[in-house]
């Protein structure tokens, strides 16, 4: 059974939808052949589409573009990719603070001291605040072939998470990937391109069953298996909102916010607001008025891994964590707790 042909003014608006940048001469030809009618006619119903037919015809236009030189090209603003930076919200209360634990090279001791100071706060969310693990075996950097055991280093970090779940039944506990979190995505970037875009294709069929977020088979969060245990994962160096707080893990400063003076200062430096970083596994704190006597704070948490690793044998870290107390008004008071060489929780 031969199908029906379109009319001619359905035939002109559809060629129109098509090529809007095509001179109305060329299409009129095409058309033209295509219904067998002279190019005049053909000419005169791609006008028509288009409301270049007179200006009683142009509010009948159904693809209008506006009048011109003959072929002239159209141009348009293209749209936008520019990706949104939006905010993570934590809940208002207590919230503990810790970041650089670099498992499975972590100070076991360290992070029980702050853990079990953090526990007896009573603290309502628990932010991992950058370098959970320190993902040795996906680094750029020159590595040891006999410590490159990749499961090792995600078992002993999902470990770490069932831990802390078990440590903090009720608290919300979200953990915003840092720097050496992020070697995963740039390892699998390097090494595994083609696996790691048929994976994300695959994640669009997979949540559909479920009705739940689409996580491809390659993301961190299904490899720390971070759902299972109830933790919030921040991605996209996004900035953490305690009350009126931004927390950062520290390397989305530029030069990852170091400084001469202290880690703080170069925080300052570079934002000229109040934050709280990690990333330099340093504690310190600055304080700076304004013309007016407003003074800004800024602090730097201190780190929980090892102190002396093949990379920086010679550093001047050390151990800390930190309490951040939010009020209702959005208010908020910082400790910043330091472990000395005795595992002893100082905060001053």
């Amino acid at each position: 059974m031969a199908m029906k042909k379109k009319p001619m003014g359905q035939a002109a608006d559809d060629m129109c939808r098509k090529f809007p940048t095509v001179a109305t001469t060329s299409l009129a030809k095409t058309l033209a052949r295509e219904f067998k009618c002279s190019i005049e006619t053909a000419r005169c119903a791609i006008r028509l589409a288009r409301g270049n037919h007179g200006k009683e015809m142009r509010g009948n236009a159904t693809s209008p573009r506006p009048n011109g030189k003959s072929g002239a090209k159209t141009y348009r603003c293209p749209p936008s990719k520019a990706a949104s930076w939006e905010k993570f919200e934590l809940n208002d209360g207590k919230i503990g603070i810790i970041n650089d634990i670099h498992i499975p090279y972590h100070d076991r001791r360290a992070v029980m001291a702050a853990v079990n100071t953090l526990k007896k706060a009573k603290i309502h969310t628990l932010l991992i605040n950058g370098d959970l693990g320190d993902w040795y075996a996906t680094s750029r950097w020159q590595q040891d072939p006999r410590k490159r055991k990749l499961a090792q280093e995600v078992i002993a970090q999902r470990e770490f998470l069932g831990w802390l779940r078990q440590e903090f039944k009720r608290a919300q506990i979200v953990f915003k990937l840092g720097n050496h979190d992020e070697r995963w995505d740039l390892w699998m970037w390097n090494n595994n391109q083609e696996l790691y875009l048929l994976d994300d294709e695959l994640a669009l069929y997979e949540s559909e069953e479920d009705g739940k977020e689409a996580v491809p088979i390659f993301d961190i969060r299904r490899w720390l298996k971070t759902e299972n245990v109830g933790v919030e994962v921040v991605a996209e160096q996004r900035p953490i909102m305690a009350g009126h707080l931004p927390i950062f893990h520290g390397h989305e400063l530029p030069a990852g916010g170091a400084n001469a003076v202290n880690p703080s200062r170069g925080s300052y430096l570079r934002t000229a607001h109040s934050v709280l970083t990690g990333h330099l596994h340093r504690s310190s704190s600055h304080t700076e008025p304004d013309l007016w006597k407003k003074e800004t704070t800024t602090w730097s948490v201190g780190c929980l891994c090892g102190m002396t690793p093949e990379y920086a044998r010679i550093n001047k870290w050390n151990w800390g964590f930190a309490l951040v107390d939010v009020a209702v008004d959005r208010q908020f008071d910082v400790t910043n707790y330091r472990i000395n060489r005795d595992y002893q929780v100082r905060n001053s």
